[in-house]
This record gives C-alpha cells, sequence and structure tokens, in this order.
C-alpha cells in the first residue's frame, strides 16, 4: 500500500533526491533572504519612519486585535462579577449533573446497543 503513494505523500526520506534538493534549497533561500533583509533595513542607514508608514496598517492590527481582546476581557470580567455566587455555583452544578448524566446515558445505549453475544 505504501508503494502506492505519490512520493509528495510519503516521508520525507523516500523523496527522491531531486525533490530534496529542491526543499533544501529553498529553505536556505528563504533564511538567507530573511537574514538579508533584516540586515538592510535595520543595520545600515534605511529610513525606518518611510518603512513604519508604508506598513502601518499591518504593525497597528495586531495592536487593535490586542486591544479588542482586552475589552472582551474586562467586558466578561464585569459581567461575571455582576452575577451573584449562588448562581454561578448553582450553574455549574447543573452542568456538572446534565454531564453526569450523559455519560450515565452514554454508558447505559453502549452496554445495550453494543454487546456481544
Amino acid at each position: 500500500r505504501r508503494r502506492a503513494l505519490a512520493w509528495w505523500h510519503r516521508s520525507y526520506t523516500s523523496w527522491p533526491a531531486w525533490a530534496r534538493a529542491a526543499s533544501l534549497a529553498a529553505g536556505v533561500g528563504s533564511v538567507g533572504k530573511l537574514t538579508l533583509l533584516f540586515w538592510v533595513f535595520w543595520q545600515t542607514d534605511f529610513d525606518r519612519t518611510g518603512f513604519a508608514q508604508a506598513f502601518a496598517p499591518w504593525l497597528e492590527l495586531p495592536g487593535r486585535i490586542a486591544g479588542l481582546a482586552g475589552w472582551v476581557a474586562d467586558f466578561g470580567a464585569r459581567v461575571v462579577a455582576g452575577i451573584p455566587p449562588l448562581w454561578l455555583y448553582g450553574g455549574l452544578a447543573l452542568v456538572a449533573a446534565l454531564y453526569a448524566t450523559f455519560f450515565g446515558l452514554s454508558a447505559v445505549a453502549y452496554r445495550t446497543l453494543c454487546r456481544r453475544h
């Protein structure tokens, strides 16, 4: 069955030599390009303000996402703080009882339907 698989579906060690070499060259080339870009952008006399202005929408997106996540967490904390503790414990007990009932019924159904003769 394994021999019937195409070579790119098998493990990396069973790939043809030319495919492994191409994959290695692509990986080395990518690392080399990234290293060169890092050196050019940060080690030479590069206009960082122009770069920051050109990519400002992309660079501020993670900050906006973090701000949104912080707002959602703060809102959730305020909502949970407004719920009386007795209701929280009661809801937790209800969920636990429902899970126990589900697993109990599942075990009964399995034993009833999948009984070996």
